[in-house]
């Protein structure tokens, strides 16, 4: 049985009139689905059909207060997440940098890493400030950032703000822990689930002011010593909380703009 997990308190708090969702479209490099196993082009991790996310419901979701929308790669050149590059997946991105301009509270993420690496530095969440500053958050496994096989534990991820995702894929063609194989076979599931988490950042600098942009560094091309040894990937949408709420304006333009294929987050 999977335990039940609260709302993040901030989202609640805030209200999803001071979430701003974030574009991650231009940055997208994989689909969900990899329908064969180490080619070099993926999908998701490149692991094949038994390790992908096939049959993943995109769209917008709400997962755990946070409006999230999972990109639907039909719309977007076949790509719907940013897997970061590791020594076993070179074809991977470095990173990326997103334009912010204001002063977000924090920052949800919602992220994974395949199979179980070593733990470490995953990536790097970098806070650039107009005034020049930067603030580097490390995302570590298996601390921020978890296991897509982990079903969620509760209590170490609370101490990292940080919370698992109950995604459902297809579990046809699947690669399965024993348990999840036998809970299949009794119930005749035509479903599992994969366990992606959202962590919350608080912006580390607020004194600094606004934030130019954020940027995403893979651990890999950072020549440090823990080398990542499968892939973490950022998928669906940031969503940064404002301390006020953007101008009417502004919401009027994101909510038109919501149904195009450049604005990834939006309010359902």
């Amino acid at each position: 049985n999977l335990p039940n997990i609260s709302d993040f308190a901030i989202a609640n708090e805030l209200g999803r009139e001071h979430l701003a969702p974030l574009d991650l479209r231009p940055y997208a490099n994989m689909g969900f689905v990899d329908p064969v196993m180490g080619d070099g082009k993926g999908g998701w991790s490149d692991e094949g059909p038994f390790n992908d996310l096939h049959g993943v419901e995109v769209g917008v979701h709400a997962f755990h207060g946070v409006p999230i929308e999972l990109i639907d790669p039909a719309t977007n050149r076949g790509a719907a997440v940013v897997s970061l590059k590791s020594a076993k997946f070179p074809q991977g991105s470095d990173g990326f940098t997103i334009p912010l301009g204001r002063k977000p509270r924090g920052v949800f993420v919602m992220h994974t890493v395949q199979n179980y690496p070593k733990p470490g530095v995953m990536y790097q969440l970098v806070f650039h400030y107009a005034n020049g500053q930067n603030s580097v958050v490390p995302m570590s496994y298996p601390n921020e950032v978890g296991s897509s096989w982990s079903p969620p534990n509760v209590i170490d991820e609370e101490a990292h703000h940080t919370k698992a995702v109950y995604l459902p894929v297809s579990a046809d063609q699947r690669t399965m822990l024993p348990a999840t194989r036998q809970w299949v076979e009794q119930t005749n599931s035509p479903i599992i689930y994969r366990f992606p988490r959202i962590t919350y950042v608080e912006n580390p600098n607020p004194d600094a002011g606004e934030v130019a942009s954020l940027e995403i560094r893979s651990a890999n091309p950072l020549g440090g010593a823990v080398d990542p040894s499968t892939p973490a990937s950022v998928f669906a949408d940031f969503a940064a909380p404002l301390e006020t709420p953007p101008p009417a304006s502004a919401m009027l333009r994101r909510r038109s703009s919501a149904f195009c294929a450049t604005q990834l987050g939006r309010w359902p």
